[in-house]
C-alpha cells in the first residue's frame, strides 16, 4: 500500500474561486467501480476489478483492512446505519452482506438476472434496493429467504438509485433518460422527473432533502425540487459525460471517465473549483456529516477530495 499523499490541485478557469485538496489513500489493483462513505463521514470502502474491498479511516487517511473477496469483480456497495454492515453486489449478481469487522462475505439474500449497477441501503428500513440492466428495481428483505420486492419493471437499464432523506422514496434512473421517484411500500404512486436528455449515471439527495441532483451522458448537472419534480436549473459548464456525483453541503463533486473533475455551488449556480485527475473518475460517495469526497479512478487509486480557498499550483507534500 502506497501512503498518504496530498496534492493541491491546479484550479482550471479564472471563474473557479478555490482549489481542490486531494490525498491519495492507495491503490486497487484494478479499476475502483464502487465507494461508500459511513454516516458520519468517517469510513469509506471502496471495491472494483481486483474484487475485494478496502476500507479507509479517512481522518487519517490510511488503509485499515483489506477483505470480503468476492467472485467477480464489486459493482456497488452500500453501508447501513450500522458502521459494520453494509451491502454489496459483484459481476454475479448476487446481493450480499459484510460485516467488516469479520472481514468475510455473509449470506446472500438473492440474485439478479442481468448485471446491477448501484445499490442503496435506507437508514430505518428493512430493504435493500438495487437497480439492474433488465430495467428493474428490487427491494431485497435484509432478513433474507424472501422473494423480492419488484418496485419498477419493464425499463431500459437503470443505472442510479438513491434513498429520499425522508425514507419514503427512492430516485431511479438510467438509459431512458427518465428519473422516477418510486414509493418503497407496493401500491405507491411513481413521479417521472423529465428533462434528461441522455443517459443519467448518477443521483445524489441533499443534506436538507429538498433537492435531487442528476448527472450523465448529457454533461449536464440537473437540480430538482423532490416534491413537485420540477427542474430547478442545470449547469451546463463540465462538458464531458459523468459518471460520479457526491455532494457536501451546497457542493456538488463531479466527475467524468477523462478524468476531469469539477466542484459546482447548486445554489449559487457557480463554478467552485475545477481540475483535471491523471485518470477517469469513476465512483465517487459522501456522508451527511462529513466534509470530503470519495472518489474510485480507473487506474486503481482512490482519493479524499475537499475544498481549499484560493488558488494553488500543483504539488504534492
Amino acid at each position: 500500500m502506497l501512503a498518504s499523499a496530498v496534492f493541491i490541485a491546479t484550479t482550471l478557469g479564472a471563474d473557479a474561486a478555490a482549489t481542490i485538496k486531494l490525498h491519495r489513500l492507495g491503490l486497487h489493483e484494478g479499476a475502483v467501480l464502487a465507494a461508500a462513505v459511513d454516516a458520519d463521514g468517517k469510513t469509506a470502502v471502496t471495491g472494483g476489478m481486483d474484487r475485494r474491498l478496502l476500507v479507509w479511516d479517512l481522518k487519517d487517511r490510511r488503509q485499515t483492512n483489506r477483505c470480503c473477496e468476492h467472485p467477480e469483480e464489486i459493482c456497488a456497495i452500500a453501508f447501513t446505519e450500522n458502521p459494520d454492515l453494509l451491502y454489496t453486489v459483484g459481476g454475479d449478481r448476487q446481493i450480499r452482506e459484510c460485516r467488516l469487522s469479520q472481514g468475510t462475505l455473509g449470506r446472500s439474500l438473492g440474485g439478479h438476472d442481468k448485471r446491477v449497477f448501484a445499490l442503496t441501503a435506507p437508514v430505518g428500513d428493512n430493504f435493500v434496493y438495487a437497480v439492474d440492466a433488465d430495467g428493474q428495481l428490487r427491494g431485497w428483505n435484509k432478513q433474507g429467504g424472501q422473494s423480492p420486492l419488484i418496485l419498477a419493471k419493464d425499463r431500459k437499464a437503470l443505472h442510479a438509485v438513491v434513498a429520499d432523506a425522508a425514507g419514503k422514496s427512492v430516485f431511479i434512473a438510467g438509459e431512458d433518460r427518465r428519473i422516477t421517484k418510486a414509493s418503497r411500500t407496493e401500491g405507491g404512486q411513481p413521479v417521472d422527473f423529465v428533462g434528461s436528455q441522455d443517459v443519467v449515471h448518477a443521483l445524489s439527495v441533499t443534506s436538507d432533502g429538498d433537492h435531487l441532483l442528476s448527472a450523465g451522458s448529457d454533461k449536464f448537472v440537473r437540480l430538482w425540487d423532490v416534491r413537485s419534480g420540477a427542474e430547478i436549473r442545470r449547469w451546463e459548464g463540465f462538458n464531458e459525460r459523468i459518471y460520479a456525483l457526491a455532494v457536501i453541503g451546497d457542493r456538488a463533486f463531479v466527475g467524468g471517465p477523462n478524468g476531469s473533475l469539477a466542484v459546482w455551488d447548486y445554489k449559487k449556480n457557480a463554478l467552485v473549483a475545477r481540475t483535471k485527475m491523471l485518470a477517469g473518475v469513476l465512483s465517487a460517495a459522501s456522508a451527511p456529516k462529513g466534509d470530503a469526497v470519495v472518489l474510485g479512478l480507473a487506474d486503481g487509486s482512490v482519493w479524499k477530495a475537499s475544498l481549499g480557498e484560493g488558488t494553488a499550483n500543483a504539488g504534492a507534500e
